[in-house]
């Protein structure tokens, strides 16, 4: 019986504790502060978003995450014939 692996995007909403439980993998999204782009998770972390987002004028702009990096995990995940989904 082959294993579940679950990927979603970082506006998913989930703890660091659930994402940890149950094992899911997360692609950033890039956010753009004044400016700035960011890879959320791996550039900046939640804390630092809210501080930036406080501190500017204007609203923060959110991008989807290349095709590519969700290609790129659902092969990494799936290569031990795992079954890979999408939350």
């Amino acid at each position: 019986m082959s294993k579940i692996k679950l990927v979603t995007d970082s506006s998913v909403g989930l703890t660091q504790a659930e994402i940890e439980k149950y094992d899911i993998t997360i692609v950033p999204l890039n956010v753009m502060i004044d400016g700035q782009t960011y890879v959320e998770r791996e550039e900046i972390t939640n804390d630092e978003f809210v501080a930036k987002m406080e501190a500017s004028d204007e609203l923060p702009k959110t991008s989807q995450p290349p095709i590519g990096k969700f290609v790129d995990a659902f092969d990494r995940l799936g290569a031990d014939g795992s079954e890979v989904f999408l939350y």
